[in-house]
């Protein structure tokens, strides 16, 4: 597990600091899912996972309040990520 919280802080450093926050669109809890948010507790960020299930409409407001550095999705949720990072 190391390895892979190592590679999740990595996908993250060029943005993240203390005072970051990292927002997730993942849709199950997976070894990728966990990879991301240990990495950014490795960096000093914030993870701030959302509710897959709501429609982009509702996520977004969410979004814009949080202002985070970097939006992860899954493959699946691309096309609500899109919608949210205009």
């Amino acid at each position: 597990m190391p390895r892979r919280v190592s590679a999740g802080g990595c996908a993250a450093s060029g943005s993240s600091s203390a005072s970051s926050r990292l927002a997730s669109l993942l849709a199950t809890n997976s070894v990728a899912y966990l990879s991301i948010s240990f990495g950014a507790m490795a960096l000093g960020a914030t993870s701030v996972n959302l509710n897959w299930r709501n429609p982009a409409s509702v996520t977004e407001p969410l979004v814009a309040d949080l202002a985070p550095k970097l939006l992860v999705a899954s493959f699946s949720f691309r096309e609500t990520a899109s919608a949210i990072h205009k």
